[in-house]
């Protein structure tokens, strides 16, 4: 899905894309076989960047598959989730904070989500869910802007580095084959260099992640709040980026 403001730009992408397609193919045929890995490369680049001025599908996923939510904070991401897909979801949301902890606000689409049969947990640690579930469980699980709720860094790494890297470790021992991370972040200079994930997925050996666009306008109903506080910690920012993984 691609938003009417970048159709220009995707226009654009698609143009070059045919056309380094045609020169690879002139390559070819001349015997200049070395430039095609090169043309190759540019190529996957431009795909890239493709991708990332579009949105990701997140209901077609969730339709698809058993999903898990992570750090759902106040849970209005989860209810406007359920109410996109007009139909019960295969799958699990969850809190870090105990229900006692938990905003009135949250508290209320707690209870809304478990009387529309939807299972909801509290206390549940990202970096922890191989303890509560199974292997193979999901095909999909989601942490939507995460946060260590510290600056203090650990060990001279920055804190949230350390969270993500903890939460796709955990994560991966409960996805099924093929299964997919999805984290959604601030898409600034700042927090690039905060969870830096290209050099994340190089330290864990998994393929680098691919980028997309997202806008929590799109789910009228999702209320950012940040971790142990009713604040939200996304106002002031006006450029947001989904991150799959491909474990």
């Amino acid at each position: 899905m691609i938003h009417n403001e970048d159709f220009p730009c995707a226009f654009k992408i698609l143009e070059l894309r045919a056309k380094v397609f045609d020169l690879n193919l002139k390559q070819i045929e001349q015997g200049y076989y070395g430039q095609t890995k090169e043309l190759g490369t540019l190529d996957h680049e431009l795909y890239m960047l493709y991708k990332s001025i579009t949105k990701y599908d997140v209901i077609s996923k969730i339709k698809k598959s058993k999903t898990l939510l992570i750090g759902e904070g106040n849970l209005s991401f989860t209810i406007s989730l359920v109410k996109k897909l007009r139909l019960l979801p295969n799958f699990i949301t969850s809190t870090y904070e105990d229900y006692s902890e938990l905003s009135e606000y949250a508290q209320f689409n707690a209870k809304l989500l478990k009387q529309a049969g939807i299972k909801v947990l509290h206390g549940l640690d990202a970096t922890e869910l191989h303890k509560h579930f199974y292997s193979n469980t999901f095909d999909t699980v989601i942490f939507q802007f995460p946060h260590s709720g510290s600056r203090e860094g650990i060990n001279g790494i920055n804190a949230n580095y350390v969270l993500v890297k903890k939460f796709i470790i955990s994560a991966s021992y409960i996805l099924k084959k093929d299964g997919v991370v999805l984290i959604t972040v601030v898409d600034s200079d700042f927090y690039n260099n905060t969870f830096r994930f290209d050099e994340l997925a190089e330290e864990l050996g998994i393929s680098q992640p691919t980028k997309y666009k997202f806008n929590p306008k799109d789910y009228p109903e999702y209320e950012h709040t940040m971790t142990h506080q009713e604040e939200s910690g996304i106002e002031d920012y006006s450029k947001f980026a989904t991150y799959e993984f491909r474990i």
